[in-house]
């Protein structure tokens, strides 16, 4: 952890990092989410 951090204080270009890992992250998420709902689909129809 940076010295920054530590204290409770970041700067505008850790904030940046941050905040695209943080897109990132939520893009990879909703993706997954998109793909087990299409998952479910087809197995809750392969089912009946």
């Amino acid at each position: 952890m940076a010295n920054s951090e530590a204290r409770g204080i970041s700067t505008d270009s850790e904030e940046k990092m941050e905040m695209a890992r943080l897109m990132a992250q939520l893009a990879r998420v909703t993706m997954e989410r998109v793909i087990l709902k299409k998952a479910m689909a087809y197995f809750a129809r392969k089912s009946l």
